[in-house]
């Protein structure tokens, strides 16, 4: 999401395809131009693989849309997707050390890179 110098005031992940959204911790925010580092504990019910999805709020309220769009000329937009492989043992996803391991992110605060 652009934000300029709005900054970035809330980030959420759906676990479920976009039905659902669950508010994720911001972590650090630094400058109004600086990533916004978050996080967010998942812990999954079933092994196999996993869509999460992130967006994010601005500092004016504006949530980040879903539309998929190159940074040039105007900023990217869209949601941030990611596929992850949870292990039948654990539950847990492959590249967490711990199976209660959150889920960390960041943005730079204008907005996610695809």
């Amino acid at each position: 999401m652009p934000t300029g110098a709005r900054s970035v005031s809330g980030v959420e992940v759906s676990v479920d395809n976009t039905k659902t959204w669950h508010e994720a911790h911001i972590d650090y925010t630094g400058a109004p131009t600086a990533w916004v580092l978050w996080s967010y504990e998942w812990r999954p019910t079933q092994p196999g693989a996993s869509v999460l999805v992130v967006r994010a709020t601005d500092g004016t309220g504006t949530l980040q849309t879903a539309m998929d769009r190159r940074f040039a000329p105007e900023g990217a937009t869209g949601y941030h997707y990611i596929t992850v492989r949870v292990e039948p043992k654990s539950c847990a996803p492959r590249f967490h050390s711990h199976p209660k391991a959150p889920l960390r992110g960041g943005w730079p605060r204008d907005g996610p890179r695809r």
